[in-house]
Parts: C-alpha cells; structure tokens; sequence
C-alpha cells in the first residue's frame, strides 16, 4: 500500500459501556477458535475477538496480510498489576504479567488464528493512534497489497480506580472497545476509501481544512483536541460533532465514527479533525467509493 486511497473491504465493531464485572468473552472465543485460551490477558481477548471478527466479515484474509494494531493505553490492567506488585508488595511480575504486557503478544495470537505469514506492528501512541496507524499504512515503503488493522480500548477494573486515574467524575461512563478494519487494495467494491492522512501545524491550517469541507460531508472533532480546540473549530463549522467525555470517557472515537460512517450514515464522506499529540492536528477524510 502507498500513498493511493486505502480501499476498505471489511469491518467490526465491539462497543460496551462498562459495569462492575468484565463481560466474558473466553467462551465466544472458544467458539471460535476450538481452543481455549487461559493465560491471555483483556486485551488480548479484546484484540484476538474483534480481529476473527472482522475475518469473518471479510470471508477470511489473505496469508500474506500485515497486521496494525492501534492503542492508546494497551495491557494497561496488566501493567497497575505488575507496578504495584513491584511498588507496592515488593515483588517481581509473574513470568506471565511479564510477557504479557509485550506490545506483540495479541498480534502473535491473532496471526496464529488467521494463518497470518505478513509483517505486523503495534502502534501504541497517547494521542491519535489510530491516525498514526493509518499513516504508516500508506508509506511509499508498505507494499503490502492487505492489512488487517484494529484499535483496541481495554477496560480496567475497579472503574472506580480507573476514573481517578484519568481525572473524571464519578458519573463518567467507562468503555472497552475492539474496531477493526481489513484493507484490500483488491477490493472491487470497497465500502469506502480513506484518503492520505494529512497532518496540519497549526489550529488555523486545521479550521481551514473543515471549513473548506464540502457541506454535504459529516464533519468531526476527534476526542485528543481540547475544549479550546472544540471551540475554535466549531466556529467554522457548527455542524462538527464531539465527544462529551464528562458523560462518556472513550479512546475509540476515531474508530468508532469512521465505522458509523460506513455503515450507517449516507453522507457522501466524512473530515475528522484530531489533536497529534506532537502539537499539531491529524486530518482524517473518508468518502464514498
């Protein structure tokens, strides 16, 4: 893949809002995969589950597909459990709490199930790295013809804990999510295409871009750009939608809208506008095929 649109052939989603106790998902996989999987941690669970999801939607993948898995925080209950092991109980992690918070791990198990043999990578990025996913994806240097790429949003319990961490109120709702995306630069009849990733220095150079968005086109505020930001952008477009992340605290924003655009809205494409987390924006377009 390069510079060209991608060609987007296949999706899923998995959302849930979170309660007190994880939703059991080692029986679905079991289901499956014929193989039960005891030393795995949730978001490896979550990885693995949304990925033979989405090879299921796609009516299987190609061997020589590559791999991108995409989060913001990952492993992030393994590795509060071996900190404070460490911290705390004066303790060395598990020889699996170790291996597990490898950024690799999910990707070995979700090549394993699909008979994957191409090259994989992990993006693990605080701010956008969804969009920093996808533009590696369209290198001059990736010329992977498919690639199966996923976001992942693990939950950590208690959610109590998890919204101290963050700074949210008590009423916050918490998510887990795994969306995920099969890339074919085959595809004859794609459900959408996502142009070259672009990257804007400057908030000006960024309300520009969604001013210049065709009316027709939804257009969005990705969940890393401060209120500040909402503002400033909003004052071109009013039309731009954003997360109240007081009501609902999510990572998967990018992810989620890009797969309620596919396959639930008519609108002839969609500008997301996201904070880089280097000081910049990323400009996210998708159209219509």
């Amino acid at each position: 893949m390069n510079a060209e649109p991608l060609r987007l052939a296949a999706v899923s989603a998995h959302e849930r809002i979170l309660d007190d106790a994880p939703q059991d998902l080692r029986a679905e996989l079991l289901d499956m995969t014929g193989q039960a999987f005891r030393r795995i941690n949730r978001f490896i669970e979550l990885a693995v589950y949304g990925a033979l999801r989405c090879g299921r939607e796609a009516g299987g993948v190609g061997d020589d597909t590559a791999l991108y898995l995409a989060s913001e925080a990952p492993m992030l209950a393994d590795c509060v459990r071996a900190l404070r092991g460490v911290i705390a109980e004066a303790r060395p992690p598990t020889p699996f709490e170790f291996m597990n918070i490898s950024g690799n791990m999910a990707g070995f198990y979700i090549a394993q199930h699909l008979r994957m043999r191409g090259p994989q990578l992990a993006v693990h990025r605080n701010s956008a790295s969804l969009e920093c996913a996808l533009e590696l994806l369209q290198l001059q240097s990736a010329r992977h013809r498919r690639a199966l790429l996923g976001y992942v949003e693990e939950g950590v319990w208690p959610l109590a804990e998890q919204r101290l961490r963050l700074g949210l109120p008590a009423t916050a709702e918490l998510s887990e999510s795994s969306h995920w995306f099969y890339l074919d630069a085959d595809c004859a009849a794609p459900l959408g295409l996502i142009d070259p990733i672009e990257r804007c220095s400057t908030l000006e150079q960024a309300q520009r871009a969604l001013a210049d968005a065709p009316a027709q086109w939804r257009v969005a505020i990705g969940h890393r750009c401060s209120r500040a930001d909402i503002d400033a952008l909003r004052a071109v477009r009013r039309d731009a939608q954003a997360l109240d992340a007081d009501a609902t605290y999510s990572t998967a924003t990018t992810a989620a809208r890009l797969i309620g655009f596919l396959l639930l809205d008519s609108a002839p494409g969609l500008l997301q506008v996201n904070h880089s987390g280097d000081g910049g924006y990323y400009l996210l377009r998708v159209r219509r095929a």
